[in-house]
């Protein structure tokens, strides 16, 4: 966020479980702040779950014919989240 790396996005293997993990550096700094009320800083700065697929999920686009069309042009496995 404004040049700033704010955190690690991700889902972990096996169970397929999104993840996000708030850099320490962020957390700590005076301008540090959750990126949604849903995905609050924690004392261990990691979020799994529901909350963290929704939060990413609501930043694409809603039309599956346009999911598709980034999915095909970064060759990414799933228009999901």
């Amino acid at each position: 966020m404004n040049g700033e790396r704010v955190g690690k996005w991700g889902s972990l293997r096996g169970a397929g479980t999104p993840f996000f993990r708030y850099e320490e550096s962020w957390a700590n700094a005076p301008q540090g702040r959750a990126l949604s009320l849903s995905l609050p800083v924690t004392a261990d700065r990691q979020l799994r779950g529901q909350a963290v697929e929704y939060y990413f999920d609501n930043l694409l686009p809603d039309s599956a014919e346009i999911r598709s069309r980034i999915r095909t042009r970064f060759q990414t496995r799933s228009s999901d989240a």
